[in-house]
């Protein structure tokens, strides 16, 4: 996680936090292999990824850990999110969207 990422991750859990306050749980993943997801979102039996990125050009690789998170599942969510300084939300992979942190 770059500085800028580190600095903003706690406006994302506030944010995240706070819409979601009573609806589900919120959790961090850190693999024994040193993968990481910022956020997962545990809300009616799923568990929905979300990585916080300083870009605003979010590419396919920003959501890697989104991605194989997603994968690895046996009951997957049918999304993730990388949220992001991009002006407007972007499909990054296949049930992967990236969106800009006003949407949060």
């Amino acid at each position: 996680m770059l500085v800028d990422e580190a600095q903003t991750a706690p406006e994302v859990f506030d944010a995240v936090q706070s819409r979601y306050l009573g609806k589900g749980r919120l959790h961090h993943l850190r693999s024994k292999h040193g993968a990481e997801i910022d956020f997962i979102v545990e809300i009616d039996g799923q568990a929905i990824p979300v990585e916080a990125k300083w870009t605003e050009r979010p590419r396919r690789d920003d959501a890697r850990h989104v991605i194989a998170f997603l994968r690895e599942q046996k009951n997957p969510a049918e999304y993730g999110f990388v949220v992001c300084r991009a002006p407007r939300p972007e499909l990054l992979h296949e049930g992967v969207m990236a969106i800009p942190w006003f949407c949060l």
